[in-house]
């Protein structure tokens, strides 16, 4: 992608009909943070902190059920767990 995020093609042969995909840029908005430090990903355990203050979690547990996972899931349930036996 360009800077101007118009897109750069090249030739790919493929047997797909149609490709759908999302650009993003990450921006980890925190207050305090730097500039440079807000385009750093969080870690497990921020991640871990915020699903439990917002009491979203089933969305984690969700993708997991459906074998969707990462290489941070088994920090982030550590992390989860931590803060909860913590209270």
């Amino acid at each position: 992608m360009a800077k101007n995020y118009s897109l750069k093609f090249k030739s790919i042969e493929t047997n797909l009909d149609f490709l759908l995909l999302t650009y993003i840029l990450p921006e980890y908005k925190e207050e305090g943070k730097t500039k440079e430090a807000a385009k750093q990903y969080p870690n497990a355990q921020e991640i871990a902190a915020a699903m439990l203050a917002s009491g979203y979690q089933i969305y984690f547990c969700l993708n997991r059920a459906s074998g969707i996972i990462t290489s941070e899931d088994e920090k982030i349930i550590t992390s989860m767990a931590k803060a909860n036996t913590a209270e």
